[in-house]
């Protein structure tokens, strides 16, 4: 089985400008592209988050806010949305 990488946005991959670098960005497709299974799990929304992983090639589906929406950057569309309950 091979093993998924999930890296954290705030206070991991983003650097103290709250950007990922050019390098990280570049390291980071050059181990995708050689099959590195790598995704992000992140308590930000879609937009902060896409425009955030810009030019990053992405191959497996996103967990953002904390686990509420996982979203998948190639079809670009979500593929589970947790719902509160009309109750909650």
């Amino acid at each position: 089985m091979d093993t998924l990488y999930i890296s954290d946005l705030d206070g991991t991959l983003l650097n103290s400008d709250a950007i990922i670098s050019e390098f990280s960005k570049s390291t980071l497709n050059r181990l995708i592209a050689d099959g590195l299974n790598f995704t992000i799990a992140t308590a930000r929304a879609r937009e902060t988050t896409m425009e955030l992983l810009s030019g990053i090639t992405l191959k497996h589906p996103l967990i953002l806010m904390n686990g509420v929406l996982i979203y998948d950057p190639i079809a670009e569309r979500f593929l589970n949305v947790e719902y509160l309950g009309t109750d909650t």
